[in-house]
């Protein structure tokens, strides 16, 4: 087993190993990964034999690194509507890009809010209950909008994967105001 410790800073991953180490078995030291630009690693060790050998055993995590260092941000406009639904429903980003949501409520005569899950589920049912089972399934909010007002969040996605949104104003979620955040890595 590998007893080496990862740690991500401004752009360098810095794997500290010793001679068990199924990284560099004969070799002990500091290895330091560092991302000069989004196209180009170099890779600093004790020898080019296990440099090669850091770089593939944890280049798809430098490679998840890389991208989410270098994605841009992202400011998007959101209408909730008066037919009870959200335009866009359908969002796609980049996995690390930090996501500006602006809800505008052009609904006339309903308050309306919204609240990103970190996974997607099939009702209001099954909602409800994976919030009271783990609160902490709740990614981003934004509190009720008046109509006509608007209100921001800011959020960024570490993860890939497709995120829910919905509005839990009793009514709303199975008139059509939900949708969903797709997150590439």
């Amino acid at each position: 087993s590998d007893e080496g410790v990862y740690e991500f800073e401004d752009g360098v991953l810095t794997l500290t190993t010793n001679a068990e180490s199924r990284f560099c078995p004969d070799e002990t030291g500091i290895y330091k990964v560092v991302f000069e630009s989004q196209d180009e690693t170099v890779w600093t060790s004790v020898s080019d034999e296990c440099s090669g050998r850091i770089k593939e055993l944890v280049g798809e995590t430098i490679l998840r690194y890389m991208n989410a260092e270098s994605a841009e941000p992202v400011a998007l406009n959101m209408t909730m509507t008066d037919a009870i639904t959200y335009e866009p429903s359908e969002i796609t980003v980049d996995q690390g890009a930090e996501v500006t949501i602006t809800a505008t409520n052009d609904d006339v005569s309903h308050k309306h809010n919204l609240i990103i899950l970190g996974d997607v589920f099939e009702g209001l049912a099954e909602i409800k209950r994976a919030m009271d089972d783990d609160p902490g399934i709740v990614v981003a909010e934004i509190g009720l909008v008046e109509p006509g007002e608007s209100d921001s969040l800011v959020v960024t996605f570490d993860e890939p994967g497709v995120y829910q949104f919905f509005c839990n104003v009793t009514g709303h979620h199975a008139a059509g105001m939900h949708g969903t955040i797709t997150v590439e890595g």
